[in-house]
């Protein structure tokens, strides 16, 4: 089961209650026997999570009496109007709560991010470029520079700040083969300089990391990105 980070249906609710509904059956055994009830205890866990990770404040008591009572084809507390615009303004609520939170993370990212970069190009052999790309050459390259219009071949691995890998080409087993107009800003300005055969050390502030490849939970939209890119030739 899935629950995105913007919409709370009226079914998930009532899911969650199937572990509360659980409790009361196998709260003495603390056993799950059958299917049904290891599904249901599951099903449970699974949506009350989310609602954690939400920050949904609901009250688990009346979340199994309302589960009760449509199981039980009971009379409802709510009219279905008077639950749609519950549910609405409370997805209308979630969403707005969760466009704060994202924006200050992204904003302290930010914040980071300037401090790490003005750190960093005061260290031995680092290069800090007008644009905001700084870089390290880790290998210097004797070949030619390609140009914009090149493909080349290239390995790269790319971490964050804390030495976190997000990505690698190593999975391809052979240099990945790119058009250096396609790639990312900060590649793109710093392949036009490398000689090939050249590794560098990028250091990528956002704007310059447009087009990258972190996990979606991951903070590379706001982020400092370091990459370890080799030119192994020009086509």
């Amino acid at each position: 089961m899935q629950l995105n980070g913007t919409r709370l249906s009226i079914g998930a609710l009532i899911a969650a209650a199937a572990m509360v509904a659980m409790t009361s059956i196998a709260a003495d055994t603390a056993k799950l026997e059958t299917q049904k009830e290891k599904l249901s205890y599951g099903i449970g866990v699974d949506v009350a999570k989310n609602l954690k990770r939400l920050s949904v404040d609901v009250d688990p008591d009346i979340i199994a009496r309302a589960i009760h009572d449509v199981m039980g084809e009971k009379q409802l507390l709510l009219s279905d109007d008077d639950i749609r615009r519950i549910m609405t303004a409370h997805q209308t609520d979630l969403r707005q709560r969760q466009a704060k939170l994202l924006k200050a993370a992204s904003e302290e990212r930010q914040r980071e991010a300037t401090a790490f970069l003005e750190s960093n190009k005061a260290k031995e052999g680092v290069v800090a470029l007008p644009s905001g790309l700084q870089y390290k050459i880790l290998n210097a390259g004797t070949g030619p520079k390609p140009g914009e219009t090149n493909l080349v071949e290239l390995r790269w691995r790319g971490t964050f700040v804390n030495g976190t890998e997000f990505d690698s080409s190593e999975k391809l087993g052979k240099p990945s083969i790119q058009k250096i107009a396609a790639t990312m800003p900060g590649w793109r300005e710093a392949l036009r300089m490398m000689p090939a055969g050249s590794k560098w050390q990028l250091f990528l502030p956002p704007a310059l990391a447009v087009g990258s490849r972190p996990p979606p939970r991951d903070p590379g939209a706001s982020a400092v990105l370091i990459y370890e890119l080799e030119l192994v030739g020009i086509r």
